[in-house]
């Protein structure tokens, strides 16, 4: 039986988007983690994107740079990463509130 090794595309990963999504930067130093995990970390010269991230044949789950940058967050740790919550825009928590005029409340009363 012939096993043949599957071929992936490379990844590029630029490290303002792990500092987007992990809320700290990433120093490619830390990478001997990563790279005992079977992936190749090429630095792309003074280009867009900074690396160029070779995946192992075995992790087909690996396919976008968002699975590149989970990768980094599971060895880095979860716990490790600042916790950072999106922005919300609450449009109606902005406007005011009607007010309530006296026949209205005498109804809700009657109501309630």
């Amino acid at each position: 039986m012939i096993v043949r090794q599957v071929d992936l595309a490379p990844v590029a990963l630029h490290l303002s988007e792990v500092h987007r999504i992990l809320g700290e930067s990433w120093s490619p130093t830390r990478s001997s983690a990563f790279s005992a995990l079977g992936f190749e970390l090429m630095p792309e010269r003074g280009g867009d994107p900074d690396f160029t991230v070779h995946i192992p044949s075995w992790r087909l789950d690996v396919e976008r740079e968002i699975d590149v940058v989970e990768e980094i967050a599971r060895l880095h740790g979860y716990d490790n990463s600042p916790t950072l919550f999106p922005r919300m825009q609450e449009p109606w928590l902005s406007r005011p509130m009607p007010k309530k005029t006296a026949s209205c409340a005498r109804r809700c009363w009657r109501l309630g």
